[in-house]
């Protein structure tokens, strides 16, 4: 196709792992040939093991192993992040330059990030960074927050535009290291939902969880399943896709908990039609604010493609209670307070039929906008070149 252009997507994570940096990706690609470019994808086979170096559609660079002894695996991880790794530059280098893409799209995550801008602009391609969450996150373990501050300020001087996960990222960004073509690209919607209301349960409520649920989170779903347990009028279903098994501290009568693990994306939409609502615990540490602030959980744009009104449980400050509460697609408890959440799940049981519509009726509204994927896609493409376009 004449004018037809490449991008390499090259980041530490394959497309078979689980998470909201892999749907993002995946949604992008498959909207690339609409945009009349081809899309290709690497990944850090150190970081995948038992992978082929080659998939359908993805390709793989080879960096020093990470989980030697002794401490040893410690000081090659530190070597990468510090982009003094040779041997994994030289790498991803040679893998730049044949697949020759004219862009190169790297997700900041990983102890790859650094080195992967170094070999991109080493070959001298054009380079976009999406930043799903803080980069020092990802790489605390092996240097201080302070040297991965730096190392990403350095990382992205010459890039000029950063993908953000939310606005509050964006903000985030902007205020700490300046002016740049921050565009806002997360999962989205391409098929319009369509509002089939579940049928109605006498003093019975049905909630659904998916995703990865994290050891942060789960002294809010530990408070939430104590509630709901001493709700002694209703009765509870509680359904979780997720790689971890939930199971309560103690059994409570009024409560049945589901595991389906991890399922395809296909089933769990088809899991999701017997439930009401979509639930999002999120952590009350001091340490987990700014994570929280400023990432955006991909289970939202989920409960949003289904129609399921969510219980969010976390700070105000968080970028997921503002949106569910600017939209008004669920119903927020900002508190960590047992009290509090109570108090919460005691006015969702007393819910009209009139104000769950409303919320329905909101999340269509949003997915035709907030998390419409034309918009998300049309957004990431028409930036890869912005001083061009």
């Amino acid at each position: 196709m004449k004018g037809r252009k490449k991008i390499l997507f090259l980041q530490e994570f394959s497309m078979e792992r689980k998470g909201g940096g892999v749907a993002i990706i995946k949604r992008l690609m498959m909207a690339a040939d609409s945009f009349n470019y081809e899309a290709k994808v690497a990944y850090d086979r150190t970081a995948n093991k038992g992978l082929p170096a080659e998939m359908d559609g993805q390709a793989s660079f080879y960096t020093l192993p990470r989980n030697m002894r002794l401490g040893i695996g410690r000081l090659i991880a530190t070597l990468t992040i510090l982009s003094l790794d040779f041997f994994s530059f030289v790498s991803l280098v040679r893998l730049i330059k044949r697949e020759d893409p004219d862009v190169v799209h790297i997700t900041a995550h990983g102890v790859c990030f650094p080195i992967m801008v170094k070999a991109a602009r080493f070959a001298n391609k054009e380079i976009v960074v999406s930043v799903h969450d803080l980069w020092f996150f990802s790489v605390r373990g092996y240097i201080s927050s302070r040297v991965a501050e730096r190392l990403f300020r350095k990382s992205i001087t010459a890039v000029n535009t950063l993908y953000v996960i939310s606005p509050e990222m964006r903000d985030f960004l902007s205020e700490k290291y300046g002016k740049k073509n921050y565009q806002v690209v997360h999962d989205g919607i391409l098929t319009p939902p369509e509002i089939n209301y579940p049928k109605p349960v006498i003093n019975h409520i049905s909630i659904f969880y998916v995703g990865l649920l994290h050891a942060m989170q789960l002294i809010t779903f530990n408070m939430l399943v104590e509630a709901l347990g001493s709700i002694l009028s209703h009765s509870f279903t509680i359904g979780i896709c997720s790689g971890t098994e939930y199971m309560p501290d103690k059994i409570y009568n009024n409560i049945t908990i589901t595991n389906y693990g991890w399922v395809a994306e296909a089933r769990v939409k088809e899991i999701s039609k017997d439930y009401s609502y979509g639930l999002l615990p999120l952590s009350f540490d001091p340490d987990d604010e700014l994570f929280y602030r400023t990432s955006l959980m991909t289970k939202i744009p989920f409960y949003t493609s289904v129609l399921l009104p969510i219980i969010c449980i976390g700070p105000a400050s968080a970028s997921a209670v503002r949106l569910v509460e600017e939209e008004e697609i669920g119903m927020v408890c900002d508190s960590g307070r047992y009290d509090d959440i109570l108090l919460m799940l005691k006015e969702i049981v007393q819910l009209t039929p009139e104000t769950y519509a409303h919320y329905r009726n909101n999340l269509k509204q949003s997915a035709a906008t907030t998390f419409n994927l034309e918009l998300i896609t049309g957004r990431f493409y028409h930036n890869l070149f912005p001083a061009v376009q």
